[in-house]
């Protein structure tokens, strides 16, 4: 039997993360590497390259464990979040179907890319033990303008393939932030197992603080050597 977490432990999971300290500069730098993700992604070819040529929807950060040993990069790309880029309109479709379409009901327009804007920038995807960002496209319905949506929307996530839906590892998405399905799945685990939902939130934001403090020191470390 499956048990699934609902919105509201969701939530407050998310909040516990939040409560972990970070230091200001270590924020100002993820931002402005998201935002600079962004930026190049809006290149011509960028997203296709990504999908096509290198088969991922994944930007990996350097690992500090196997970073060269003369230290002669950016240690600064050790504190990168992993990133999904998720653009729908550039996965295969479910079989007989050519396009996105638009969600909403008794409408059939076809779905637009609007690429990525302001209205749906990078969110932050909470982990069992870590978090990853996700990025997406604004999509535009070609019979209504109002009709404006993004990429993470369950209804067009339904509309791919079944391969693709498997690689999109989201459960729950809010409008600033987002749980994935591997985090649903472990604390369902944990509930079905007599836990609490305060045990739940403790221990995953105990697993999230024991990540960012190893990071922290395997950066201090990187910039001592350098």
């Amino acid at each position: 039997m499956v048990s699934y977490v609902d919105f509201d432990l969701c939530a407050q999971i998310y909040e516990a993360i939040l409560d972990i300290p970070i230091e200001p500069s270590i924020q100002h730098l993820v931002k402005k590497y998201l935002n600079t993700t962004q930026q190049k992604l809006r290149e011509p070819e960028a997203v296709n390259t990504m999908y096509q040529k290198q088969c991922t929807i994944w930007i990996i950060p350097p690992a500090p464990a196997f970073i060269p040993g003369d230290f002669k990069f950016d240690v600064e790309q050790l504190l990168y979040p992993r990133v999904c880029v998720w653009v729908p309109h550039h996965l295969p479709f479910k079989k007989k179907q050519d396009s996105l379409i638009c969600p909403t009901a008794d409408c059939d327009g076809k779905l637009g890319s609007e690429g990525f804007t302001d209205q749906y920038t990078y969110r932050k995807i909470i982990g069992p033990a870590d978090h990853f960002y996700i990025l997406t496209h604004t999509y535009k319905c070609s019979k209504n303008e109002k009709h404006i949506f993004g990429g993470c929307n369950e209804k067009i996530v339904n509309q791919l393939h079944e391969l693709s839906q498997r690689g999109y590892d989201i459960h729950h998405m809010a409008s600033n932030y987002g749980i994935s399905k591997t985090l649903q799945h472990v604390a369902s685990v944990y509930k079905r197992n007599g836990m609490s939902d305060a045990a739940v939130i403790a221990a995953v934001k105990s697993l999230h603080s024991e990540k960012i403090k190893r990071l922290h020191k395997q950066y201090t470390l990187a910039l001592n050597k350098s």
